[in-house]
């Protein structure tokens, strides 16, 4: 199903939504069938225990039918009912709390740096203050109905006794015991395995119609778009007459006839208008146009990812696709180049060539065998858009959908990729770019300027220059600014990599082997230690709860044996009281059993359901599902279980000693059982949490690239995987079932062992009263019945503890430093009053066995300057910000205003930075809960804040107003003129500001202050962009001229004009004139001065303080 929903449909779903679908939802029918044949079991026992109990006692015996039925049926279908309600609830709740997570767990790097923790903590303690308030009422509902196990069995034999006294008969122990040995039978299957079967019925049909929900989403046409294959004919047209209205001839590459489309069918307003246009075979196609134009919704129209609801497409042709955001699988390189293609060397060797991998395998230990994990988090941003690319080039296809993989990479390698990939390698194909490197365009065949939706014009490069249009001087503004700037031949850095067991790159044995050896997850081996128990019932409240509750239980069971002991001395005595006083003693004891009993199941049901909550999406659904309803249900049934177990064996030892050494030797016995099984299982329930790991994680993956996947045509290869991870999780829940079933088995052996040796002991002993003799037989029948299921119960909570344990896992992972400074280190409100920054011989590592990826860096940032950060993908310019944040082990320091940043906590310094991230992350809600998610500012600042009308991240970083700003990579998606107005707001915004700038374009980073280059983690120059520029064999002067001669004369003039020389007044013996700048990062440079071009030379050069 998920690999069929619509685009539309996937949006609206969030993963965190599967996944409890996937954990909670459909794991309730691996217990449900369990117990469901009690629904119709019980009434068959009913009727044919009712039937025993005519023959014995005649018509008193409808009375304790009616009994037991009157208390149970009408009361367990209104609790069946109720909890079915609670349940909707809970699961509302839970996919509320899964849906924040999701988002809590792909932003926490943003969440860190914006220093939001805390606040996002409570938000998770809300959402989950919520689900547990629900989970408390459906646990007191239970607990209810798991005291009538006592009540009724006692409750029914008094009024049946009750009955058959008053109507004149004579109570006799055969029937007595008779009768409470039948009573016993119905007791368990009406008071535990008839509400069980009745709550599991609720609760999956709660999860069915959830279940079903997901099923009934709206689902994509997945109808392959091949050649002449026309689509969405609204008008009802054959082929032959649409084919002749957009050519008269067959269908060759892409067109579209009066086609629009919208994303929600329920808005007014289409997504796209109007579109009208034909990209003929094997012609290149660039698609340009600001941000929210509809690019990408153009690419999804092609792809019918994006319906249109009036008119006509037709694609000539099988389809490729590179996704503007990279999705990566987790699996290795080659694995996501490959995506199920067939491998062929010299054609997988081209493609590595074009998308400019070769250098990157090269920096990798393991080459294109390197793991890869969730999104590629182990790659930078330029390495993940190009093994995206190469995915889409590697697949042999006839149209490639090209969604902006440009704008990620570096100068000289966006000019490669699109001069050998896109221009050379895909000649002959029809090409779709989407991109805003508008320099490329020239040499595209075809132009769509798009806007607000609908194609504002269309046509070929020198067309559009014809035209006069405001497109062709962007154009020549930015034709040579967009390049880019990387190029340097250097020592390769690693980045965090999983290791592999085989380093071969280009073998010739290219199987579809698996090399690498991924990390696993992690899993406990041995004995659940008594500290995770401990840290369980610690985490529920304080230890005097834990035993007034034992107390309570202890006293419950004591009463309820003695009631046992009661009905026998009764049986056995001459001369009987009245009927009255027998109906007084009997009603008190019962009532004290049900009020001792439903007491206590509230109690342990109340302290058990709290626990903590832990950040992973798995532990968070599948763990805390168990730890909340499963293991509380569980643990009570096992308490009880003993309780009563303990209470049968003490009366039994009461009427007959010798059974005490009977019931050690069996005692014994059902130890060795038990530890037997309690070692295979406790094993194999931990390795069914292990295997069902990856099937959730493939569940994600397969959300993330839906499009990705429908477009190849994987759906099949998707599926095979995921039913092998599954067929793997089931293997281990099916091991753990059978194991289960042969534990049961050799309980059942004993048992049977344990009641015939308590018959012979009565032969030997033969002067035992009646009464005790069918006292200690009813109750031994009893324990038969009730030890395996006891024993089940109780080896079910210690593999329900790996859960806990599983959970618990996550407090042993290293914690960062504290949050808040210590007193006497605390800085001052107004820190940082400058923006002084200061590294001095920093080292940084993403793990201790890893290798430093920053070495040794020590440089200084003077206040308010602005420094651009350049180096090739790897070189540690992104790993230079998560330095300043503290996110990862620091060697050295940085300093700022002269304030070791390694002494203050971490929210201290966080909130004292400001950045526009790499990869801005938006939640769920409110553009003012994006701004500021905890009220932290008026209504003013928010208003002035968006004043400036784009990106959101940039307005939390003017909301902030902090002396340090980060941009990471800010603009490198969005298009020249929302790129311009970034700059300026920065300009105008942050100009009293320390700023850092990490830029793909050089031209960004020309007019800084200084240029720190990086090169494998090292600090290669350091200095104002014009003096780097003076030496001719620096990395700087080489990035310059790679650039070629125009634009690096561009380049040059920019570092020359910021260079502080220029900043000076001019003196001449006659009169002192003044010289102003108007300095534009767009690399135009306006003057105002009287003075004459020799004396504008001079000023460059003469200096007068």
């Amino acid at each position: 199903k998920l690999l069929r929903l619509s685009k539309t449909s996937t949006d609206q779903t969030a993963t965190g939504r599967v996944v409890n679908l996937l954990s909670n939802d459909v794991c309730r029918f691996d217990y449900v069938f369990q117990s469901i044949g009690f629904l119709f079991i019980t009434p068959v026992q009913a009727i044919v225990i009712t039937y025993f109990l005519w023959t014995m006692v005649g018509p008193s015996s409808l009375v304790g039918v009616a009994w037991i039925f009157t208390q149970t049926m009408p009361v367990q279908m209104y609790l069946g009912k109720l909890i079915a309600k609670l349940r909707k609830k809970v699961a509302v709740r839970t996919d509320e709390r899964m849906r924040l997570m999701t988002e809590i767990v792909s932003g926490i790097q943003v969440i860190k740096m914006y220093a939001w923790e805390i606040p996002f903590s409570k938000l998770v303690e809300t959402a989950r203050r919520n689900e547990i308030d629900k989970v408390t009422y459906s646990s007191y509902l239970r607990g209810f109905y798991l005291s009538s196990m006592v009540y009724l069995e006692r409750s029914t034999l008094f009024a049946t006794l009750l009955s058959y006294v008053l109507l004149g008969h004579e109570i006799t122990p055969d029937k007595v015991f008779s009768m409470a040995q039948f009573f016993n039978n119905l007791n368990q299957t009406m008071a535990i395995l008839f509400p069980t079967a009745v709550e599991y019925k609720a609760e999956s049909s709660v999860s069915i119609k959830r279940l079903q929900d997901l099923l009934l989403e709206e689902e994509a046409e997945c109808t392959p778009a091949y050649l002449n294959n026309i689509l969405n004919n609204t008008n009802k047209e054959t082929s032959d007459e649409l084919v002749s209205k957009i050519n008269g001839s067959p269908i060759k590459g892409v067109s579209v006839v009066n086609g629009f489309a919208k994303w929600n069918p329920t808005l007014e307003t289409d997504s796209l208008t109007n579109l009208n246009f034909k990209i003929p075979e094997g012609k290149l196609c660039a698609v340009i146009g600001p941000v929210g134009s509809g690019k990408s919704s153009l690419l999804h129209v092609i792809m019918q990812e994006l319906p249109l609801h009036s008119g006509t497409i037709s694609v000539g042709g099988n389809i490729s696709y590179a996704s503007q955001e990279p999705w990566l699988f987790v699996g290795t390189v080659r694995q996501n180049i490959l995506f199920g293609q067939p491998y062929k060397a010299d054609k997988y060797k081209e493609v590595v060539k074009v998308c400019a991998l070769q250098k990157d395998f090269e920096m990798f230990r393991y080459g294109d065998k390197t793991l890869v994990g969730e999104k590629g988090i182990s790659l930078s941003g330029g390495q993940r858009a190009r093994i995206n690319l190469a995915r889409a080039v590697y697949r042999s296809a006839d149209v490639y959908l090209l969604d902006d993989p440009l704008s990620a990479v570096d100068a000289h390698v966006g000019k490669h990729l699109f001069e050998e990939c896109i221009r050379k390698h895909l000649v002959n194909k029809t090409r779709i770019l989407v991109t805003h490197q508008l320099q490329f365009i020239k040499d595209a065949d075809l132009i769509i300027i798009l806007n607000n939706g609908g194609i504002e014009n269309m046509g070929t490069f020198d067309e559009m220059q014809r035209s006069g249009l405001n497109f062709a001087k962007l154009l020549e503004e930015k034709e040579e600014t967009e390049k880019e700037e990387e190029v340097m031949e250097q020592v390769p850095l690693r980045r965090q990599q999983s290791e592999m067991s085989n380093p071969s790159w280009f073998g010739d044995d290219m199987d579809n082997s698996e090399d690498e050896e991924a990390v696993q997850e992690m899993r406990s081996i041995g004995t659940i230690s008594w500290r995770t128990y401990k840290s369980y019932f610690y985490s529920g409240g304080h230890i005097c709860f834990l035993f007034m509750t034992a107390f309570a239980l202890l006293f419950a069971q004591i009463s309820t044996s003695a009631a046992d002991y009661w009905v026998s001395f009764w049986t056995t005595e001459e001369g009987r009281r009245s009927e009255l006083q027998h109906q007084k003693n009997n009603g008190t004891i019962v009532v004290d059993d049900t009020l001792f009993n439903t007491q206590d199941s509230l109690i342990i049901y109340g302290v058990l359901i709290f626990c903590c909550m832990f950040i992973t999406l798995l532990r968070f659904s599948k763990d805390i599902g168990a730890i909340d309803e499963l293991l509380p249900r569980f643990m009570m049934e096992t308490i009880q279980i003993f309780l009563v177990l303990f209470g049968l064996l003490v009366n039994i030892a009461i009427v007959n000693p010798i059974f005490i050494v009977a019931m050690v030797i069996l005692g014994v016995l059902y130890y060795l059982v038990t530890t037997v099984y309690l070692r295979t299982s406790r094993n194999v329930k931990r390795l069914e949490g292990t295997t069902r790991s990856p099937v959730y994680s493939h569940l994600s993956d397969t959300m993330t690239g839906l499009t990705t996947i429908r477009v190849f045509g994987a759906q099949e290869m998707v599926k095979v995987a995921f039913d092998s991870r599954q067929d793997q999780h089931t293997a281990a829940w099916s091991l753990f079932v059978s194991v289960s079933q042969a534990f049961g088995f050799w309980m059942d052996i004993l048992s049977s062992l344990f009641v015939t040796v308590i018959t012979i002991t009565f032969f030997l002993y033969g002067d035992t009263i009646g009464a005790k003799v069918g006292l200690a037989l009813s109750q031994a029948m009893i324990v038969t019945g009730m030890l395996q299921w006891g024993l089940l119960r109780g080896t079910e909570v210690v593999s329900q503890m790996t859960s806990v344990e599983r959970v618990l896992e996550y407090t042993t992972i290293q914690q960062e430093p504290e949050l808040e400074s210590a007193p006497d280190k605390k800085p001052d409100s107004s820190w940082p009053s400058k923006g002084a920054v200061k590294f001095d011989h920093l080292y940084l590592r993403y793990a201790d066995d890893q290798p430093p990826v920053l070495k040794d860096l020590n440089f200084d940032i003077q206040p308010t300057h602005k420094v651009g950060i350049v180096g090739r993908t790897g070189a540690g310019k992104t790993s230079l910000i998560t330095a300043l944040f503290r996110l990862a082990n620091l060697e050295g320091s940085v300093n700022i205003d002269g304030v070791n940043t390694n002494d203050l906590g971490l929210h201290d310094l966080r909130k004292k930075i400001s950045i526009i991230p790499q990869e801005p992350v938006l939640f769920s809600e409110s553009l003012r809960h994006n701004l500021d998610p905890f009220d932290q500012y008026s209504d003013d600042a928010l208003w002035s804040s968006l004043e400036e009308r784009q990106l959101i991240c940039l307005a939390r970083a003017i909301l902030r107003n902090n002396k340090i700003l980060v941009l990471d990579e800010a603009t490198a998606n969005v298009d020249p003129e929302t790129d311009a107005f970034v700059q300026e707001t920065i300009r105008r915004k942050f100009k009293d500001c320390t700023v850092l700038t990490i830029a793909h374009r050089l031209n960004t980073i020309m007019d800084s202050d200084k240029v720190l280059v990086m090169d494998a983690g090292c600090m290669v120059e350091y200095d104002h962009p014009y003096k780097l520029l003076q030496k001719t064999d620096g990395y700087l002067f080489k990035l310059v001229q790679e650039t070629g001669p125009v634009m690096s004369q561009q380049l040059y003039r920019v570092a020359e004009t910021y260079d502080d020389h220029n900043f000076r007044v001019l003196a001449t013996p006659s009169s002192v004139h003044l010289c102003q700048l108007m300095l534009c990062r767009s690399s135009s440079l306006c003057w105002w001065t009287n003075q004459s071009p020799d004396q504008i030379r001079i000023c460059r050069n003469f200096e007068v303080h």
